[in-house]
């Protein structure tokens, strides 16, 4: 009888034990109901082995999930309402078995309850989700075994910082249509994407700095970067392995950097174009080979291919065209005469065409020795209105050898800096850099302070109000064109109304900037009258002006800032030159002003 009880007890408690344990293989929640009663209909239950889907369009938290921690299927979470604001309720949840999916949750804000997740071993889909401003309840995620999507229009989103954990996604990573994402800092500990990487069409993104630690895109996968209209710059400090690579359609992008990637995978080739403001393509140096095609094509600016000039085998086609402003392909001289010799090396055909004057088939194709030249950079220090500036370079003929390609600088560069390098590798002679402004006040706002009609206010001064519209306050702009070395060969900016002329030498394949060259100098100063020289320039403490006049006249001499403050000053010189101590100046470009008589001279000089 005893043995009969004993055994009855043992049978309910082990059918209460098995009770507390029931988990449904997959579930479905439709209702807020079904959600709040899941621990009662399922007592116990802690791991769900297959899928869980959130659906219902009326649910408004997760709360009754609160006991599960692994879901060894696929969890999605679409409920196609405002409904839905958060995902609190589920922070037990550690592990994840298939594919995460958000998407069309129309309410959701933030998605802090998943602070617990550490792998993901399927897919994350972050999408659609108009209302979602950040992703850091993913703090704790480690990896993700297949593709990690988060675009489609999250229309909040800024910023991916949540993802600050994430060492490896096992498939694609794609970042595209995220119309306010400012950067993607929040990859900064990602080292390695198994599949392709695609960041496209992210209307607000400046940089991917935070791909700085990215040293592989494993097998034959792909980086495209393409259509971020803000993107500035492209460094991947070290990505050592990848296969094809696309930049294209980026409209402010002026800087792309590979220093540690020497090849690509066997099908990976180098795709360029349409990146109107790229000027060269230094940064690929490092590069000796690409297993299959370069295609460089449609970029406005870019003014040379030294950086392909390692380049030692291509897996398939070289197509170099419509680049309008190069001029100097001497680089792919190399690689095209070893190809000559041994047609594998360039793996199918060569087509370099409609580009500049030294940069088409007629001229490469025969490789002359190329001339010893001197590169150059420009720097541009732009003022509230870009899209009135451009700038060109022209030889003693009066040929042009660089320019910007009209006024082609967007609003977005108002008030910020662009440098420019590698605009130009200059041969022997003397050189015109002549900036352009359309409004006829230079790089300097055009302001006034009372209500005007029918006056040119570019001559008249800084104020608030034209025409009863208020010009908001902007600083003016600058410009210098630098040698290989940092020697300044040109520098101007501020109020110079329609354009302004400066001229620089070339000798021997070194830069020269005319206040530098004693036989220049010399001509100044005996052949010129109304000249007006400045000594040294740049400057660091002692500035000297030199000048000739047509009239004897005593002179008055001013230093003026750039903004056209008078700094310093001396009157009544009359000895044809004089001496400023410009030691408390701050470095930067000033100018020197000399009044005589009726006669008005002004140069600029730089304070370093």
């Amino acid at each position: 009888m005893y043995l009969k009880q004993l055994t009855l007890i043992l049978l309910c408690l082990s059918i209460s034990f098995l009770s507390l344990a029931q988990c449904p293989t997959n579930i479905n929640f439709d209702t807020q109901a079904e959600i709040d009663n899941f621990s009662v209909n399922y007592p116990g239950c802690t791991a769900i082995p297959g899928d869980v889907s959130i659906s219902g369009y009326y649910i408004t938290n997760l709360n009754g999930l609160s006991n599960l921690t692994l879901i060894g299927g696929g969890f999605y979470i679409s409920t196609l309402s405002t409904s839905l604001t958060s995902l609190d309720g589920l922070e037990n949840l550690t592990s994840i078995g298939g594919t995460l999916g958000m998407e069309f949750n129309d309410g959701l804000t933030n998605i802090d309850g998943l602070s617990g997740l550490t792998t993901i071993g399927g897919d994350l889909y972050i999408s659609l989700n108009p209302l979602l401003a950040n992703v850091d309840g993913l703090a704790a995620l480690t990896s993700v075994s297949g593709n990690v999507f988060i675009g489609d229009y999250n229309e909040a989103l800024t910023n991916i910082n949540g993802l600050s954990a994430l060492m490896t996604i096992g498939g694609d990573l794609s970042i595209i249509y995220n119309t306010a994402l400012t950067n993607i800092d929040g990859l900064s500990a990602l080292t390695t994407v198994g599949g392709n990487i695609e960041i496209a069409v992210n209307d607000v993104l400046t940089d991917v700095d935070g791909l700085s630690a990215l040293s592989s895109i494993g097998g034959n996968g792909s980086i495209l970067i393409s259509s971020n209209p803000l993107l500035t710059h492209i460094v991947l400090p070290n990505l050592t392995s990848v296969g094809p690579i696309g930049i294209y359609s980026n409209d402010i992008l002026t800087d792309v950097q590979f220093p540690n990637l020497t090849a690509t995978n066997p099908n990976g080739g180098l795709v360029i174009s349409n990146n109107p403001l790229l000027t060269n393509l230094d940064g690929f140096s490092s590069i000796t080979s690409f297993g299959a095609g370069v295609y460089i094509r449609n970029n406005a600016s870019l003014m040379n291919v030294d950086g392909l000039g390692n380049l030692t085998s291509i897996g398939y086609d070289l197509v170099i065209e419509n680049n309008p402003q190069l001029s100097m392909c001497c680089a792919l001289c190399p690689i095209l005469q070893a190809d000559a010799d041994d047609d594998t090396v360039i793996g199918n055909n060569v087509n370099i065409t409609n580009n500049a004057v030294g940069c088409d088939e007629a001229d490469i194709f025969t490789c002359p020795t190329c001339t010893v030249c001197a590169a150059v950079d420009l720097d541009i220090n732009f003022d509230g209105s870009p899209t009135q500036t451009s700038w060109e370079m022209t030889d003693a003929s009066g040929n042009v050898v660089a320019s910007s390609g009209g006024n082609i600088y967007g609003p977005a560069f108002a008030d910020s800096n662009l440098p420019l390098n590698g605009i130009a590798c200059l041969s022997d002679g003397c050189y015109d850099l002549t900036f352009f402004d359309s409004a006829n006040d230079g790089m300097c706002p055009r302001r006034t302070s009372t209500v005007l009609t029918g006056v040119n206010i570019a001559t008249i001064g800084l104020g608030g109000v034209f025409n009863g519209i208020p010009r908001v306050a902007s600083s003016c702009g600058s410009y210098s064109l630098t040698d290989a070395n940092g020697t300044i060969l040109a520098f101007g900016g501020g109020r110079f109304g329609t354009s302004e002329t400066t001229n620089f030498c070339v000798s021997g394949g070194v830069a020269v900037p005319l206040w530098q060259s004693d036989n220049i100098y010399a001509k100044t100063l005996t052949e010129d009258v109304n000249a007006l020289e400045l000594s040294p320039n740049p400057a660091q403490d002692n500035l000297t002006i030199y000048y000739n006049l047509t009239d004897d006249f005593n002179a008055d001499i001013q230093v003026i800032d750039i903004t056209g403050k008078i700094i310093l000053e001396i009157g009544n010189v009359n000895t044809n030159q004089a001496q400023f101590d410009i030691s408390n100046l701050a470095s930067g470009f000033y100018f020197v002003k000399l009044m005589s008589g009726d006669m008005v001279l002004s140069e600029k000089f730089v304070k370093q």
